[in-house]
């Protein structure tokens, strides 16, 4: 079974082939198509199997369909904000305030390249507030 089989978009399978990924695992042939028909999910699996992209692919499918269109608060890591943009689900034009909590720890985690990348696609006049329980001076 391929990840075609599924009824992923272009987007996500090319993305997926991209990235190296053949085959889906186990709990994605039957988490994603259940999920993409709008059936309850309970997902068991052990880690490394899977599962996130057992509930990210559908939810990415679902966000290709409404385009995020009307969204007054999200709420993502900086990678899948970059993947939302990058598959035009996502604008940063109309973004006036943005959020970064742990902000020192997003540097620290090796996420510096991610938000410089986020950074260049915000509207340069907006509102920034960054919280953390620590500040690095590279913040």
């Amino acid at each position: 079974m391929s990840f075609a089989s599924l009824r992923l978009s272009s987007h996500l399978l090319n993305s997926l082939e991209k990235h190296g990924f053949k085959k889906p695992y186990p709990i994605q042939k039957q988490a994603i198509p259940a999920i993409l028909d709008g059936k309850d999910v309970l997902g068991l699996a052990q880690t490394g199997s899977g599962k996130t992209a057992s509930y990210v692919l559908p939810v990415l499918m679902n966000l290709e369909k409404q385009s995020l269109q009307n969204v007054n608060v999200l709420v993502a890591t900086p990678g899948r904000l970059l993947e939302l943009s990058e598959s035009n689900a996502l604008h940063f034009s109309s973004v006036s305030t943005l959020i970064l909590d742990e902000a020192d720890k997003l540097l620290n985690l090796g996420f510096k390249a991610e938000m410089d990348r986020i950074f260049a696609l915000l509207p340069r006049k907006r509102q920034n507030l960054l919280f953390s329980a620590t500040l690095n001076p590279a913040v």
